[in-house]
């Protein structure tokens, strides 16, 4: 005798609620980790915009004043600093002597922790020539 059946049972309610959960589960992990990637990059960003901003400013500089003593002025403007965690900037500059040109090498490095015990860096390096 076969009987006529309307509805869901119990278990097959269960079942899709199951599977629902499960599901979302799923999509907030994603969604974590796919905002958690767009922070970094935007880290990375300003991160990158502000070691090319300090290097803009190093090259506007006096061939004298290219030491490293004499870039303490230089540092995140403050809207880098509210965002990058403990960002730091530091530049470096080395004398060279490739091919009897003087010349220094200069590098910018910004680095902040977004975790802790986690270093991330962005490092641009360029040389500047003597004019004769």
């Amino acid at each position: 005798m076969k009987k006529n059946r309307r509805g869901f049972s119990l278990i097959e309610c269960g079942a899709a609620g199951a599977m629902v959960i499960v599901l979302l589960g799923v999509g907030l992990q994603f969604f974590a980790a796919v905002s958690a990637h767009c922070q970094a990059l935007r880290w990375r960003q300003i991160a990158w915009q502000e070691a090319a901003n300090a290097l803009e400013r190093l090259a506007q500089r006096p061939w004298e004043a290219l030491e490293t003593e004499k870039t303490r002025d230089i540092a995140l403007s403050e809207e880098a600093q509210g965002v990058l965690p403990q960002g730091t900037l530091s530049i470096h500059i080395r004398a060279e002597s490739p091919d009897r040109l003087e010349a220094r090498r200069i590098m910018a490095e910004v680095r902040w922790e977004p975790r802790w015990g986690e270093t991330q860096s962005v490092r641009l390096v360029t040389w500047r020539y003597r004019r004769p």
